[in-house]
């Protein structure tokens, strides 16, 4: 099963024509004198900064990417991990497009470091966080109950009579 790593959540302006057109209308409408009455060059640029910025940001707005991950990055998972995720989803895809035998020996190679590396991990941060919790039987059964259970929230029960 291929888990794909997604980035933070990111913005971008849609460059489309009526966006322009609108930009133009509203720059057309704006009175300007403010801009041409001042006598100080750096202020005058000040106040024509803000009105373009304005203008540009209310007629062009800012589209969201939405991440479609809905559960949170994992603790051990670090940027070296991840590359690796990504590169071997990458190969697997690529074999899947155009199957090979060599292509199937670099992807299983690349798979099998790819989960050693993960697994690696995995033990490291348990290894700290027991040595952390070392004399507190509470945060010990707490970290084997979060192994166990996966972080599922508690049931809760209620009594009917």
């Amino acid at each position: 099963m291929l888990h794909r790593v997604k980035r933070k959540d990111r913005a971008f302006i849609r460059e489309q024509s009526e966006n322009i057109q609108r930009l133009r209308e509203e720059a057309s409408v704006v009175s300007w004198e403010t801009v041409f009455e001042q006598t100080d060059p750096s202020i005058a640029f000040e106040k024509f900064n803000t009105i373009v910025t304005y203008i540009y940001n209310s007629t062009r707005p800012m589209k969201q990417l939405r991440s479609k991950r809905i559960n949170p990055k994992k603790p051990w998972l670090s940027q070296e991990p991840l590359k690796m995720i990504n590169l071997r989803n990458e190969m697997c895809s690529y074999y899947l497009r155009f199957s090979g035998d060599e292509r199937q020996k670099h992807f299983i190679d690349q798979r099998n470091k790819t989960n050693s590396l993960k697994i690696k991990k995995v033990k490291a941060f348990y290894r700290t966080n027991f040595k952390e919790k070392a004399g507190d039987p509470k945060g010990t059964w707490d970290i084997i109950n979060g192994i166990i259970k996966g972080e599922r929230k508690p049931q809760e029960y209620s009594l009917r009579i």
